[in-house]
């Protein structure tokens, strides 16, 4: 439709139109049927099965950590865990360990591993005792970075600690 308006100098025109308009707004949202969880895995601060676990890690048990004359707990590691390169600053008795977990990482800054014991990161486990070590877990690859963040390329060594347990109470002298 043309339509010419004209309107002369000091007259004012309004003009003013109606419309309409139809317009619908629908929204479905299905939910999926309900799932039972199989399997709950609680990775970095818990515990999982062996064999659910794809990264790559070496296990020492107590009765492993035990059998082992060391004077220091990490020194337990030395040989018993694969690709964990424990090196002995000293002769000396006491003297602490070096280790390195997936060799020389950096140059510049330090080179140890993280310690996690019973969920919290500290320096190392040289204050531990030996005999109180329960299991030792050594995490090699690069997942155990998505868990610790930049501080796992290192490599990460979760120290478990005996807990006690309920029964008759037994002493060993």
């Amino acid at each position: 439709m043309n339509v010419r308006i004209s309107r002369s100098l000091g007259m004012v025109a309004v003009l003013y139109f109606t419309a309409n308009f139809n317009a619908q707004n629908t929204k479905t949202d299905t939910l999926p049927k309900e799932q039972k969880i199989e399997e709950v895995v609680m990775i970095g601060y818990g515990t999982q099965k062996k064999s659910n676990v794809t990264g790559a890690i070496s296990s020492i048990k107590a009765s492993d950590i035990e059998a082992i004359p060391a004077g220091k707990p990490e020194q337990v590691l030395q040989g018993r865990a694969a690709g964990v390169n424990v090196i002995s600053n000293s002769g000396q008795p006491g003297s602490s360990a070096t280790i390195r977990v997936r060799g020389v990482t950096s140059y510049s800054s330090n080179n140890d591993p993280l310690w996690v014991v019973d969920g919290i990161v500290v320096d190392g486990i040289g204050w531990l005792s030996q005999s109180d070590i329960e299991s030792i877990e050594v995490l090699k690859d690069g997942a155990s970075s998505a868990i610790y963040g930049v501080s796992a390329a290192r490599g990460v060594i979760l120290v478990t600690t005996k807990k006690g347990k309920k029964g008759k109470l037994t002493l060993s002298y």
